[in-house]
């Protein structure tokens, strides 16, 4: 496991516990952890940003950090700061053996790790950010928006180029679109 956080005390709990890791998934304690971040407990079949926020300072990671990222990519998360419970238990397969926050960070963390050595799941990570960034029915996304993103994403692993490319986005005042080969193959290349 990752060295505890003396900062978090979280992270000292599941250090203390050992791995998360289970070979039987307690999707019960998994639901139960939903329920605990949604606004009116049992009643509520989402969780909002305030929950969002709880979630975030007791796996001791910002808002902004990667991992939430990964966590709706695992969930299949429609909207920006919020996950329904049908998101949540469609992570089971993933996630499932989280019964904390602490436990549920490792889990994240370690699924962010295996995206990072997997490309074709790492590009559909990278299309489903793509998605999630858009505002609805728009097939692009502001600049601002895609040079956060494209830190979050690239910085782990290519780190050298993520400055210049940042760095030119930024100076052209136009949306990103996503990249996709055009319907017809390439385009001839012209002497």
């Amino acid at each position: 496991p990752r060295r505890p956080d003396p900062a978090c005390p979280g992270t000292m709990r599941a250090f203390s516990r050992g791995s998360s890791k289970s070979s039987v998934r307690n999707t019960a304690a998994y639901e139960a952890l939903f329920d605990s971040y949604t606004e009116n407990g049992d009643d509520s079949d989402t969780i909002g940003p305030e929950g969002i926020e709880r979630l975030c300072a007791d796996m001791c990671v910002e808002p902004s950090d990667i991992t939430l990222l990964v966590m709706a990519w695992a969930m299949g998360a429609a909207r920006m700061g919020y996950i329904t419970r049908q998101e949540w238990m469609a992570a089971v397969p993933r996630l499932g053996g989280a019964t904390t926050a602490p436990a549920l960070q490792e889990e994240l963390r370690t699924l962010h790790q295996a995206l990072l050595r997997d490309i074709e799941r790492f590009r559909d990570l990278h299309a489903f950010t793509h998605r999630f960034c858009r505002e609805e029915r728009r097939k692009t996304i502001d600049v601002a928006s895609a040079v956060v993103m494209i830190d979050l994403l690239l910085s782990p692993t290519w780190h050298a180029h993520v400055p210049s490319l940042s760095a030119f986005l930024a100076g052209h005042k136009l949306l990103v679109r996503p990249l996709r080969p055009p319907p017809h193959g390439p385009a001839p290349l012209r002497p």
